[in-house]
């Protein structure tokens, strides 16, 4: 996390300390994400992007029941 805002702060986006570590588990994992995106291309970007998303996950647990 602190290579990203190292980066942003040095394109004009100062840190937001709250909202960073508000978020934190979001941006790591989204970083990862997209990093793994560059190696395995969208096979290995969605499992992971979405280990976090409760809307999916809800989805998936409702449609899996039917």
């Amino acid at each position: 996390i602190k290579l990203f805002t190292d980066f942003a702060a040095k394109n004009n986006l100062p840190p937001d300390n709250f909202e960073i570590e508000k978020s934190k588990e979001l941006l790591k994992t989204h970083i990862k994400a997209l990093i793994i995106r560059n190696i395995f291309n969208d096979k290995g970007f969605y499992p992971i992007a979405l280990s976090i998303d409760n809307v999916f996950k809800t989805a998936v647990d409702y449609f899996g029941k039917k």
